[in-house]
């Protein structure tokens, strides 16, 4: 619910996407983690290596493997 309220006074602030979308993979909620973190991409510039490491893992959770692995090996260019 805070990160939730965090949004809408700043709706534009990638940080709390990423971390409400952590929040969600640590629930194994992943397709909401995965809304949140593609939210985070592309809002946060700063902080793109742990938003498309945190997307892998919601991928894995999907089972979307080619898209983790496509997520995972541009973080590795980061």
């Amino acid at each position: 619910a805070e990160f939730t309220n965090a949004m809408k006074i700043n709706p534009k602030r990638g940080s709390i996407y990423l971390q409400r979308g952590l929040a969600y993979l640590e629930l194994d909620e992943f397709q909401k983690a995965l809304a949140d973190l593609n939210d985070a991409y592309e809002l946060d510039k700063s902080n793109r290596l742990a938003i498309l490491v945190c997307r892998g893992r919601a991928f894995c959770g999907l089972k979307k493997y080619e898209l983790a692995l496509s997520d995972l090996n541009e973080a590795i260019k980061e």
